[in-house]
């Protein structure tokens, strides 16, 4: 068993180039990227588009090959496994599917006899909220609703981390709000460690016990800032109002650098 505090994610000297139509040279979206996630932390990812964000958390996914070396609980990520698990920004339902189906769906693949992934499923129904929508399919949901859907379907694999790809920038900022804290609650019943990127200054100083500002061109840490703040947290708080200044200074920093507009939510 991990150590609350040992490093349960390594990045290190990860490196992403990708083809530019029309230049001689590979252009790098990370360059030898260095990072430490300790286990149970909740760490925000947050930066302009195109700073690397969602490119850093395809790899540690899986999906995204790399130079370097990236190491979860020891072992080297070449693939994508069941341990890590993925929240997408789109829904990722299959729309033939009910609630239920689309829950059960990888404890299907993973060979998990029926009755047991019955249970597994609606027990993870009830965590997210959706109790009494088992046979709703995915059409007759709301944004919300499918989130918590997607939601579901991954816990029900027991991940030891979360890959949460702007999961609620979708929605409007009531549902938003709700689903914020509805995560957290989840979150900290099962301490899962995770890796929420977000354009959103007030969310990733919401959720985060950690976050990472990421400035582009390659990707590299301008800010690395310890939320100490207990939750659940007000919004309106004058501290946490002061890690959102502290954090604004930052990407204005990162503005003035590269002489350009970074489109970051600051509210």
């Amino acid at each position: 068993m991990l150590h609350e505090h040992a490093p349960i994610l390594s990045v290190d000297g990860v490196t992403v180039a990708f083809k530019s139509p029309g230049q001689a040279a590979d252009r790098h979206v990370l360059n030898r990227l260095k990072l430490s996630v300790e286990a149970g932390q909740f760490i925000c990812l947050l930066g302009p588009s195109g700073c690397g964000k969602t490119t850093l958390l395809n790899c540690v996914a899986g999906f995204q090959p790399y130079e370097g070396h990236i190491y979860f609980n020891g072992a080297k990520i070449e693939k994508p496994g069941k341990e890590r698990g993925v929240v997408f920004q789109e829904y990722a339902l299959f729309p033939w599917f009910t609630v239920e189906q689309n829950v059960e769906f990888g404890l299907r693949v993973n060979g998990v006899p029926a009755a047991e992934r019955k249970e597994q499923a609606r027990h993870y129904i009830r965590m997210v909220g959706l109790a009494g929508f088992e046979k709703h399919y995915p059409g007759k949901l709301s944004g919300g609703m499918k989130q918590r859907a997607g939601l579901a379907r991954v816990l029900a694999n027991e991940p030891s981390m979360l890959l949460m790809d702007e999961p609620f920038a979708a929605l409007d900022e009531q549902t938003r709000e709700k689903l914020q804290t509805e995560l957290l609650g989840i979150w900290e019943k099962q301490r899962k460690t995770c890796l929420f990127v977000t354009h959103s200054i007030q969310e990733a100083v919401y959720l985060a016990d950690r976050v990472i500002v990421l400035q582009p061109n390659p990707a590299h840490i301008a800010l690395d800032l310890r939320i100490d703040l207990p939750r659940l947290r007000n919004r309106h708080d004058e501290k946490l109002l002061q890690y959102q200044a502290r954090i604004s200074e930052a990407l204005r920093e990162g503005e003035r650098e590269y002489g350009e507009h970074l489109s970051v939510i600051t509210a």
